[in-house]
């Protein structure tokens, strides 16, 4: 880890942000909208349930916007980190989708 991660780690325990106390996990897309016809990026309305170690699984609804050249389907699992006092504010490695 870098100084500016761990200044950034520093930072959101600070604040209290619940992302700060976060554990590697899994995001399921259990559903997901179609993309329109045109547009390189749009946003998708997503239904993930995400689950780690020692946190029960839950489920999320929210709205990213994705290059729709990796406009995932639904059953890809993603790297998340999620926080075990708030799960529903995880964060998921969209960039995974270009890999």
């Amino acid at each position: 880890m870098d100084w500016s991660d761990q200044a950034a780690e520093q930072l959101e325990r600070l604040l209290r942000d619940p992302i700060a106390e976060a554990v590697r996990g899994t995001a399921e897309i259990v559903s997901i909208s179609t993309p329109e016809a045109r547009g390189r990026y749009q946003e998708a309305q997503l239904e993930l349930r995400a689950w780690a170690e020692g946190i029960p699984p839950v489920t999320v609804s929210m709205a990213v916007v994705l290059p729709t050249k990796h406009w995932p389907a639904a059953g890809v699992r993603l790297p998340a980190m999620i926080p075990p006092t708030a799960p529903q504010e995880l964060e998921v490695d969209w960039s995974r989708l270009a890999r």
